[in-house]
This record gives structure tokens, C-alpha cells and sequence, in this order.
């Protein structure tokens, strides 16, 4: 039984043997208006409810134990999985050598594979990266990991090798760090793209100047309300958001 049940069943009872100490009528043996056997019926009725629920409980606890744990996989391995459709629509002559695999949907064509190989597998075709040499891929990896896009776009199949994730900063999806006031885009944040950065420039704005609307406390000692470090394409976007919300 859990504790609020047995919370409510104490009060009836104290409620019961209230309403007997404030009866005028105490000639009769009676307890809150019930005789000795009905006191006894609702004593076996709570008793009996609170073994269903006990063995209730019990049960479904054994049944949560019992059952098998799934392996959850994190963003980075959800990133970079792919099917066998997918594998056999893109690459449907795929060697058993480790090679990339690219998704041309998903690719903006922004280089960042390309230059990471080292072996000159990659090259950018018709605006998106294709591989034009995939007999050189020595299993780098980097390819992957540098690719900016989520899903990824680069996946590189048949390897053997732990890939690990790019390194970035933590910041939340208002794109302050874990340093209270800090907040970091474009390039720095791990997403190198012109387009990427202009947009956080502007987005990282708003989530300020809303912040400061609703009273959010500004650094004691900054004269400033904002502070841009920077002025590339974020650090413009933010200079131009910020002029339009009338920050300083």
C-alpha cells in the first residue's frame, strides 16, 4: 500500500472516532457511529486492500526487473547508422575494404570531408562530395567526423576503427556554455559553415535580448549588455541583431 493510501484510510478512521467523541447520544456501544463488528469489517476490508496493492506493487516490480534491458544508442551512433537499403541504393557495388559511403540528400557541399582526407578519396562533384577514389581510403575516418551535418552526410563503411565524434564545446540549444553568460557560435561551436553561423549570430541575440526583457540579471560590472568576440559571419549577424533589438 503506498503512503498516500494509507494516509487517507488513518484519516477516515480518525474521522470516525471524532464523530464518536462529539455524539451527544453515548448510551449505546457504539464507536463513530459503528458497532464492534463493523469496525472489524472495515479493519478486514482495508486489510485486504492493502495486500492487493502490495501484492500488486511486488508484482510489477518483478516484471520491471525482469525485463531485459535495451541498449539505448547515443546521437553520435544515430548519426552515423546506416541501413542496408540505404547501402545498396547508394554504393550497390560496396567493396569489403573500409570506404565512404556518401548520402547526397543530406550533403551541402561544404568541403569539410574533402580537406580532411588525407588520401584524396573525396572531391566535391556537381556541388556535393562524391568518391572519386575509393581504392585510396586508408581507413582515416576523419572524413566522418568532420562532416557537419546531422544525420551524416560522409559515413564510412566496413571499418573497424572506434570513430570517435568531433570534439565540440557544450552549449545548451540557447548556445550559452556551462559558463553562466557565455555563449559561443560558428565556427568554434564545431558547425564551419557560413550559413550556420550567420543564423546563430541572429538566434543567439534573441535568446539574450529575451533573457534581458524577462529579468534575467546582467553582470554587475559589464557596461554593456552584450559582448561580441569575433566578426566573422556570426559575430556580424549577432552585431546587426543586436542593433535591431536596441541592445548595447
Amino acid at each position: 500500500m503506498k503512503k498516500s493510501q494509507l494516509l487517507i484510510s488513518i484519516g477516515l478512521i480518525v474521522m470516525l472516532l471524532a464523530i464518536n467523541l462529539i455524539s451527544e447520544d453515548r448510551s449505546k456501544a457504539y464507536f463513530g457511529g459503528l458497532p464492534w463488528y463493523g469496525w472489524v469489517g472495515i479493519s478486514a476490508f482495508l486489510a485486504i486492500v492493502g495486500f492487493w496493492f502490495a501484492v500488486r506493487d511486488a508484482e510489477r516490480a518483478r516484471r520491471l526487473l525482469e525485463k531485459p534491458v535495451v541498449a539505448k544508442s547515443d546521437e553520435d551512433e544515430q548519426a552515423t547508422l546506416i541501413s542496408p537499403e540505404d547501402l545498396e541504393r547508394l554504393d550497390p557495388d560496396s567493396p569489403d575494404y573500409p570506404h565512404p559511403v556518401i548520402f547526397p540528400e543530406r550533403c551541402i557541399g561544404c568541403h569539410a570531408c574533402v580537406e580532411a582526407c588525407p588520401h584524396d578519396v573525396l572531391a566535391i562533384v556537381d556541388g556535393i562530395a562524391s568518391p572519386v577514389a575509393r581504392d585510396q581510403c586508408m581507413e582515416d575516418t576523419a572524413c566522418q567526423v568532420e562532416c557537419p551535418v546531422n544525420p551524416k552526410a560522409c559515413i564510412v563503411v566496413n571499418t573497424k576503427k572506434k570513430i570517435k565524434p568531433r570534439p565540440n564545446p557544450v552549449r545548451d540549444p540557447k548556445f550559452m556554455t556551462n559558463v553562466p553568460g557565455v555563449y559561443i557560435i560558428g565556427d568554434v561551436s564545431g558547425t564551419p559553415l557560413i550559413k550556420n553561423a550567420a543564423n546563430e549570430g541572429a538566434d543567439v541575440i534573441k535568446h539574450i535580448a529575451h533573457e534581458l526583457k524577462n529579468g534575467a540579471a546582467p553582470e554587475p560590472k559589464a557596461e554593456v549588455d552584450v559582448l561580441i568576440v569575433g566578426l566573422g559571419p556570426g559575430g556580424l549577424s549577432a552585431a546587426i541583431a543586436a542593433k535591431l533589438f536596441q541592445l548595447t
